[in-house]
């Protein structure tokens, strides 16, 4: 992969309720759609890749959003992404169910993580309320409704709070 990595989730383009359940600060899903993509345009360059933790939108007018998107864009599967696997193709660079990069899986879904496995953290989407997080510190929930940030979120950031929550981890087991 060449340049910077960034990971967003659950953007629900073209999804009316996402508004209300999502506590979205937006007056319709036309407003919505264009502070995303303003933030990650803003965000993103020509060569970075851009993880999408699932449920990108409803319809194939929200797949032709991706067209006016910087990056290279690789899908990891959400409950709500059920459309045709040639769209999927189309639009996206990949298409994963899950997605492991060095110590981190990326999932649309929290997994249970386990001794089976060779990652050390779980960055997913898919819980819209912060409240409801995994109590885990090994966990990072990418949705942007938890985040209250409709933009993508670099990979950089995300790891940089993971090895924070680590060293807290280490310092109270001390104690």
């Amino acid at each position: 992969m060449s340049g910077k990595i960034f990971v967003i989730s659950d953007p629900h383009f073209g999804h009316h309720r996402v508004l209300e359940f999502g506590k979205r600060p937006f007056k319709d899903v036309n407003e919505m759609a264009e502070n995303i993509k303003y933030l990650w345009n803003h965000t993103v360059g020509k060569k970075d890749v851009v993880l999408v933790l699932g449920d990108w939108g409803w319809g194939k007018a929200s797949y032709e959003i991706l067209d006016e998107l910087n990056g290279i864009k690789r899908i990891i599967l959400g409950n709500h992404d059920q459309c045709d696997p040639e769209l999927l193709g189309r639009y996206f660079h990949s298409v994963h169910g899950s997605y492991q990069r060095s110590d981190i899986l990326f999932t649309h879904i929290p997994i249970i993580m386990d001794s089976f496995h060779n990652y050390e953290w779980v960055v997913h989407g898919h819980i819209h309320d912060s409240a409801d997080n995994v109590k885990d510190d090994r966990y990072y929930n990418a949705n942007m409704d938890a985040l209250k940030y409709y933009g993508p979120v670099s990979l950089d950031e995300i790891q940089a709070v993971l090895r924070q929550r680590k060293l807290e981890r280490m310092y109270a087991s001390n104690r």
